[in-house]
């Protein structure tokens, strides 16, 4: 296990060498996972506000047809 393992990862990091730099290959790739993730949360978070904007449209469907009653 522990010699098989290694060796993969030592040949992904040659393969890397040869396309571009290690030092620009290792740290762009942890920003743009940590920028992905980030914007998984805001997407969902702009759903739920899309949400409560809707239920917001109910709310006001539901006072005009009091207000009609009452008049």
């Amino acid at each position: 296990r522990f010699k098989t393992q290694p060796t993969k990862i030592q040949d992904s990091t040659h393969q890397d060498t040869k396309l571009n730099p290690p030092r620009y290959k290792t740290q762009p790739t942890k920003i743009q996972d940590s920028t992905h993730q980030d914007t998984r949360l805001k997407i969902q978070n702009s759903r739920f506000k899309i949400q409560d904007s809707r239920l917001k449209t109910q709310d006001t469907r539901l006072k005009i047809q009091d207000s009609r009653y009452k008049t």
